[in-house]
């Protein structure tokens, strides 16, 4: 006699949920979402993607101006194009983390990234989640 929704009705990351619960990094890891606006038009769910992306964005910004300190991870070109069409699709599963993979460390690599870096080997060595 219960009626369940899926988050993502909602929201594509849901992650608005932290927003002051005094966090030092939020991790925001949004697969459907797009970093890049003019390569999702060239993906085959490219509006899908631009709808989340905008959704995503929009969360992000209220999150940041919540005063959160964010890190938004969003699939590039390379990777949608690994996912296909259907973002689900289990045959897919090796080629997407072999891009996946590679993508992020090259993201992580960046040199704008080593405050966030910083936080985030902290709580690995304090065992902190």
């Amino acid at each position: 006699d219960n009626r369940y929704v899926d988050g993502g009705v909602h929201s594509p990351i849901n992650a608005d949920l932290l927003v002051g619960e005094g966090l030092d990094l939020i991790v925001v890891i949004a697969p459907m979402s797009m970093d890049d606006a003019s390569g999702a038009v060239r993906t085959l769910n490219g509006p899908v993607r631009m709808f989340w992306r905008q959704q995503v964005r929009s969360e992000v910004d209220e999150m940041r101006e919540a005063g959160e300190n964010v890190l938004l991870i969003e699939p590039t070109l390379a990777e949608a194009k690994s996912m296909g069409p259907t973002m689900m699709d289990p045959t897919r599963i090796v080629n997407v983390v072999m891009q996946t993979t590679s993508v992020a460390r090259e993201s992580l690599a960046k040199e704008d990234m080593a405050d966030q870096l910083t936080i985030l080997r902290s709580a690995a060595s304090n065992g902190s989640s």
